[in-house]
């Protein structure tokens, strides 16, 4: 279910980004909108399965998954920029790594709230 909202949180998120910046600055703006939200979205929806499983075995546990799914996070984005940006002209570029900014605080907020709420979860006394 958190995974889901995950996902309704960051398609919301980037559709609205999305819409106000091609309305200002236009519509090339929705390819690298769209594939910055799928980019960082990936290592965030492996992050949060990672907590909700393992705070759900061992609530203990669950810093040391958070912090396991920051850096996964961080190094599959880097590498997905290197990799999506790397030949790209400067303006496209700029505009891509823009977004992945974007959407990673997004997903890294929206991430971060629904671990909060699965590790209170799975910690609370039955």
């Amino acid at each position: 279910m958190r995974v889901l909202l995950l996902v309704a949180v960051t398609a919301a998120g980037c559709a609205t980004a999305a819409g106000v910046a091609v309305r200002f600055w236009g519509p090339e703006h929705v390819r690298p909108a769209v594939l910055a939200a799928v980019l960082c979205l990936a290592p965030a929806v492996a992050s949060l399965t990672l907590v909700e499983r393992v705070a759900r075995r061992a609530p203990a546990q669950a810093a040391v998954a958070v912090l396991l799914g920051i850096g996964t996070r961080m190094a599959v984005v880097v590498a997905g920029v290197l990799v999506l940006a790397g030949g790209a002209d400067p303006a496209a570029r700029d505009r891509f790594v823009g977004w992945v900014v974007a959407m990673y605080i997004l997903t890294l907020a929206a991430e971060s709230a629904l671990a909060a709420g699965a590790v209170r979860t799975a910690a609370a006394p039955r």
